[in-house]
């Protein structure tokens, strides 16, 4: 697992001189068994979906009724699954953190939209779930990196060691 999670971690380092763009979608990051057969599970929903409307249509009861609703709502929150959205995603809105060479952009759920250059920055802390920018406008940001998965997180705190040390801040 280590050894897998290192080539990946130098696989993913940008080569000297450049700075390869890291991109995190913050809601959907774990990989599960059920992505991998997404097809079967998509045509069983419908499938059954249908014949569920097809027996309302045929004899009306509240049991079909009731049925047909939650297997439209399973198939919804499947397909917002799949697709890496949130099932209240219209609600919550979205999530992410973007790393490039210009610049850091971070957005949290319905909180604010914060796109920093690396220039704006005077000092960077790396801490164990979090990173603090303290920037040159006496402003500070401290970004939450609690959420990301194990390997996501390593690849954040190389990719801002890079920059840290790039950048001398």
């Amino acid at each position: 697992m280590q050894i897998e999670l290192q080539k990946k971690l130098t696989a993913a380092a940008p080569a000297e001189g450049s700075f390869a763009p890291l991109h995190i979608n913050l809601l959907h990051q774990q990989p599960s068994r059920i992505y991998s057969h997404r097809k079967f599970f998509a045509v069983a929903t419908a499938v059954l979906a249908a014949c569920l409307l097809v027996s309302l249509h045929l004899n009306f009861g509240w049991l079909n009724l009731s049925l047909s609703l939650f297997v439209a709502l399973q198939g919804y929150n499947f397909f917002c699954y799949l697709s890496g959205k949130s099932p209240l995603w219209f609600m919550l809105g979205s999530s992410y953190l973007i790393l490039n060479k210009k610049g850091i952009t971070y957005k949290q759920r319905k909180g604010k939209h914060h796109k920093i250059d690396w220039e704006e920055i005077d000092m960077l802390y790396v801490h164990l779930f979090s990173a603090e920018l303290i920037l040159k406008n006496d402003g500070t940001l401290t970004i939450d990196l609690e959420s990301l998965t194990d390997e996501n997180l390593q690849l954040v705190t190389c990719r801002l060691q890079e920059v840290k040390e790039q950048w001398q801040i």
